[in-house]
């Protein structure tokens, strides 16, 4: 039902997408049947007219195991750029892949790592502008100490930053976050997120063959010590002891209901960073990542997806109503109460489907 949703958003809002591969597991006979209906009904149904028609292709691809995914990330057609989703997923706002100015941001500057169409605005409240040197003009709001604590977000702005003229004024469209500002952000906003971020095709594979074969979840938290690790040459008995000293700073953190994110090596980053920057005032800023100034996708997984144990009964009778012609109402899910970063929806409406 949840994947039915994302593709029902997809084929609304996303233009130029190229191979959409899904790769799918069934936990029982009934879950099966659940993606078998969804996958005649995308291949078939006239809901879904617009995704085939914006799309080059759509394949289905039934694994046994999550390392099987892999398989389906090595797979995406001639393009040189792939975007990863997760079935909770939803778009909220039209967005062009190809055309959108942080696409394109993305397309010509090799400095970019990835560009995330999940964030954007809706961090409005715990960002604030910085000069390319990475210097804070002013403290975000509500979170204090918090961008050492927890690696929130900034952004900065670039002296060729793009801007739209409209009636209102000149209003930029796109957000370029800065380095090393951003390493140590949570993983749903991270450089290296498994979903909602497009990334080189090369790149990625790169990640995914590092760390991600077993489990692509592990490209975050693994990807942000590769990136430490190569971008600043740190020694590996430096990096070790950093990363000793930094587990026992975040359960210190945890024990007093901190968020626990990798303090000391992003410090080190940004002492290294400073450092070098004055010694070569020619030094480039090396950018992380671009993202459009509205995001267009959000997550509605209400929970179901990071304790399935718990929730199991939930999910079962999802798939019931699913199997039953209903489906979640995209049109009565109230979008104004999502909350950034919880991403919860707190009511999911049904509506019969034929």
């Amino acid at each position: 039902m949840q994947l039915h949703l994302l593709l029902e958003s997809m084929g609304r809002h996303l233009k130029n997408m190229g191979r959409i591969t899904i790769s799918w597991q069934g936990s029982d006979d009934e879950f099966i049947k659940g993606y078998e209906l969804l996958k005649k009904r995308v291949y078939e149904d006239e809901a879904f007219a617009s995704l085939r028609k914006n799309s080059k292709e759509i394949i289905f691809r039934q694994r046994t195991s999550l390392s099987e995914v892999y398989k389906a990330a090595m797979d995406p057609g001639d393009f040189n750029y792939i975007m990863p989703l997760v079935d909770d997923d939803i778009f909220i706002r039209e967005y062009d892949l190809v055309n959108h100015p942080a696409s394109r941001y993305l397309f010509e500057n090799d400095e970019i790592l990835s560009c995330s169409i999940r964030l954007g605005d809706n961090l409005s409240d715990q960002v604030s502008s910085t000069t390319g040197d990475g210097v804070v003009y002013e403290t975000p709001r509500g979170h204090a100490v918090s961008l050492l604590s927890t690696g929130k977000p900034r952004f900065i702005i670039p002296r060729h930053y793009h801007l739209l003229s409209s009636n209102k004024g000149t209003v930029a469209d796109y957000l370029v976050w800065a380095w090393p500002e951003n390493l140590n952000v949570p993983h749903w906003s991270s450089v290296l997120s498994t979903t909602g971020h497009i990334y080189r095709k090369r790149m990625y594979n790169e990640m995914y063959n590092k760390f991600g074969k077993d489990n692509f979840l592990n490209i975050e938290g693994e990807g942000f010590r590769y990136l430490i690790k190569n971008f600043l040459m740190v020694s590996s008995g430096t990096f070790g002891f950093l990363r000793i000293l930094d587990k026992l700073l975040m359960i210190i953190q945890e024990k007093k209901g901190i968020y626990g994110q990798e303090l000391l090596l992003v410090l080190l980053a940004k002492y290294l960073y400073r450092k070098r920057t004055h010694q070569n005032e020619d030094m480039p800023v090396p950018y992380l990542m671009v993202c459009p100034r509205h995001s267009v996708i959000c997550n509605i997984d209400n929970n179901t997806s990071h304790n399935r144990k718990k929730n199991i009964t939930i999910m079962e009778g999802y798939n019931r109503s699913y199997l039953n012609g209903y489906i979640i109402s995209y049109d009565m899910i109230p979008i104004d109460k999502i909350v950034f970063p919880l991403h919860v929806v707190e009511e999911y409406r049904m509506r019969k489907y034929s």
